[in-house]
């Protein structure tokens, strides 16, 4: 006898009202999945915006002005030191444990180092206010790619600003706890490239333990393990991809978006490169990807009053199901998205499959990537057994059998029940 169990399962809800909100391109307010309007930044590329837990608005910026929730300039806010064509010019997070205090970081061209400003939200009547901390030297005299992201630990005591030295191996973690920023952790790990090849965006992962660079220029994308304790980055693997300039992972699926207008899904579990996208009007070219709390990926679409979509981002595949228009803009979106601190996150697990024969049950459960630092631990009247794929004895009957996921940052469990049966081959399948 065998039964079929279907499960549909979309991207969880990466990020939390934190995310609910991106200014972008020619003056464009952005809110997942369709509502639109104005802003006041006017940018060719990177932005950043940054909500609070009910999804107002904090502040948001291009790296040259910082404005508050009411489109306004912030008092001190003009004349920072991003630039209209940096990749990721801006990146605003907040300081962990400490309240109303944001921290901008702001990048210009090739050969210029990291700035951070600070703003304090309990200063013009709650709309913020740029403090005398302003176009700090972050890392002088080091100058960076046009790349910076952020990390929250699952702690939430720590954001990780990272970043890749211009002509260097190296990445710059710098934490940034309650007490401020600490000294860099230096990692030589990554592609060195010359002068015309430090464009791209660095994205981290969700789960914060893997990075990808795109190195527009050198038509490459690298990936690396981060690790979220010690700020350490190093090596896994690198790939061939036209005019890379961003890239989004999910799960084990990791989506590059390049200025010739097509969408490459890599499998790098398997180290397989799918085209599965393509935009086929005028002004092609893709910018920027960001999860939205729906569950997909939406991608800008350079000098183009559009914005594209990958529906499905879990499914392998044609299937994931790339439109390169969903959203009708006000204006442009040119090539910038959103830019804030990835905070940590894990999908739900999938139920986990089963065989039995008298008296013997094989329990087999699939990770959800081929990097994740998990183990998994069974427990039943078999008593308790750790693997991904375990065979236990059992009385004939159904049985409750509890999983538990056991990760770097939460424990996950699920209960399911299983039917042993002699001589009869039971089989439920999860998706």
């Amino acid at each position: 006898m065998q039964k079929l169990i279907t499960l549909l399962l979309f991207l969880p809800c990466l990020l939390n009202a934190q995310n609910q909100n991106w200014v972008f391109g020619r003056n464009v307010y952005f809110s997942a999945p369709g509502t639109s309007g104005f802003s006041s930044v006017n940018q060719i590329e990177g932005t950043s915006c940054l909500s609070n837990a009910t999804g107002q608005i904090l502040a948001y910026s291009d790296g040259i002005t910082a404005y508050d929730r009411n489109n306004n300039p912030m008092p001190n806010g003009a004349g920072l030191t991003g630039n209209t064509s940096t990749t990721q010019s801006a990146l605003i997070v907040q300081q962990p444990n400490t309240p109303n205090i944001l921290y901008l970081f702001t990048l210009n061209q090739v050969s210029a180092p990291i700035y951070y400003s600070i703003i304090d939200m309990s200063l013009n009547g709650g709309l913020g206010d740029v403090t005398a901390a302003k176009n700090v030297v972050l890392n002088a005299p080091f100058n960076m790619r046009e790349s910076m992201s952020a990390l929250e630990t699952c702690s939430g005591d720590t954001v990780w600003i990272v970043s890749k030295r211009a002509l260097s191996a190296n990445f710059y973690a710098y934490p940034l706890t309650a007490t401020g920023i600490g000294p860099a952790v230096i990692s030589a790990a990554g592609f060195v490239g010359t002068i015309g090849q430090t464009q791209g965006t660095l994205a981290f992962h969700p789960d914060g333990n893997r990075i990808s660079v795109c190195y527009y220029g050198a038509n490459r994308i690298e990936t690396y393990r981060f690790n979220k304790s010690t700020g350490l980055v190093s090596f896994t693997n690198a790939y061939a991809v036209t005019g890379c300039y961003d890239s989004k992972f999910a799960e084990n699926l990791l989506y590059v978006f390049s200025n010739n207008g097509q969408v490459r899904q890599i499998n790098v579990c398997a180290n397989t490169i799918t085209l599965v996208g393509a935009t086929t009007q005028n002004a092609a070219a893709l910018g920027t990807g960001w999860y939205a709390n729906d569950g997909r990926i939406y991608i800008s679409r350079g000098n183009n009053s559009e914005i594209a979509r990958i529906n499905n981002p879990l499914i392998a595949g044609l299937g994931c199901n790339f439109n390169q228009t969903v959203v009708l803009l006000p204006n442009n979106s040119m090539f910038g998205l959103q830019n804030i601190a990835m905070p940590y996150t894990r999908p739900v697990m999938q139920p986990f499959t089963y065989t039995s024969t008298c008296a013997q049950a094989n329990l087999i459960t699939i990770p959800r990537t081929c990097f994740e630092p998990c183990t998994y631990k069974w427990s039943g009247l078999f008593g308790s057994v750790m693997g991904l794929n375990v065979t236990v004895n059992l009385p004939n009957g159904v049985h409750s059998i509890t999983l538990e996921r056991i990760c770097d940052c939460e424990t996950t469990t699920i209960i399911q029940n299983i039917n042993v049966t002699g001589n009869i081959l039971a089989s439920v399948i999860g998706f």
